[in-house]
């Protein structure tokens, strides 16, 4: 995301058809469930406009979890232990790949990528190849929402719409966006007045991405096809919450500069995001972005540490 635009996230979801996809498309894809300050808890994910302008209107792809609300008992993290449960969503068992973002502290945007992978659930993560810099929010790091009582407990920053901070957290790498003009249900070509992300928390759409007409008049947001930061880049499936002024459209995409920070996205070389593309495995790739002295805690994910 840039800044003074918006983030976003994806889902499992339906055909612009009404074709539900099978389990197996979306492996891997399962959504974070979010809401832990207040009992029930309801994940939404990146809506996309599935169709092309020859296909006819478009359509966003919803998610069967956006009809009805996910439960989850209430859950109070407070302790390092309690985030350890918290950072290890279920999905992630599921992951074999990992994409670490760590920064040396809450106020700094400056940030380290690593690629790390594992052979199998029980054993520990281990990094492939050499780190690369990276940029973050230009206010730097804030946990994301379903984490804001362990945040409070250790008076740390959370996460908030237009704060400029980067959410802190671990959360599945959707596929892959960008000007190119790729076919396939791995990449998202981001089309003029079809690839609008809505960062408007008065919007039903918001932290979507929807084509410009169904945003409606008035509602901010990203024109992504406008935006030359976006020719390359991934769509992270970061958890939406309007009650909680959450934050939206979270992306890894192409830097600025090595010294910019962004309004709340990971920012990366052109020559890092070509190592990501070949080191990304889609269904089976999450993202951490994380305080440097927190980084233990994805090892304690279905791991030798945990």
């Amino acid at each position: 995301m840039l800044q003074g635009v918006g983030r976003l996230r994806w889902s499992e979801g339906r055909t612009t058809q009404g074709t539900r996809l099978s389990a197996s498309q979306w492996r891997g894809r399962a959504h974070l469930l979010v809401g832990l300050a207040g009992g029930a808890a309801l994940m939404t994910s990146i809506a996309l406009a599935g169709t092309t302008p020859a296909e006819g209107p478009p359509v966003p792809i919803r998610t069967p979890h956006a009809a009805g609300a996910v439960q989850t008992p209430d859950a109070t993290i407070e302790t390092r232990d309690d985030a350890a449960t918290a950072l290890c969503p279920s999905w992630l068992i599921a992951m074999n790949r990992l994409v670490l973002v760590t920064v040396d502290h809450f106020s700094t945007s400056a940030a380290r990528l690593e690629l790390l992978e594992r052979d199998s659930e029980s054993l520990a993560w281990r990094r492939v190849g050499r780190s690369f810099p990276a940029r973050i929010g230009r206010k730097g790091l804030g946990w994301s929402w379903p984490l804001r009582r362990f945040a409070e407990a250790r008076r740390e920053p959370v996460k908030r719409e237009g704060d400029g901070r980067a959410p802190a957290g671990v959360f599945a790498l959707d596929r892959r966006f960008g000007f190119g003009d790729e076919a396939g249900p791995n990449y998202l070509r981001l089309r003029a007045e079809q690839s609008y992300c809505v960062d408007d928390i008065s919007s039903a759409h918001y932290n979507r991405i929807v084509p410009t007409a169904m945003a409606g008049k008035g509602v901010t947001g990203e024109r992504m096809w406008s935006i030359p930061l976006y020719r390359r880049g991934y769509l992270v499936d970061f958890p939406t919450s309007r009650e909680q002024v959450g934050g939206s459209c979270i992306f890894i995409h192409l830097w600025r500069s090595p010294k910019s920070g962004t309004s709340g996205c990971v920012a990366i070389s052109d020559e890092t995001m070509t190592a990501l593309d070949a080191f990304v495995v889609p269904g089976a790739t999450a993202v951490a972005i994380l305080p440097q002295g927190d980084r233990g805690l994805v090892d304690k994910c279905h791991g030798a540490g945990r």
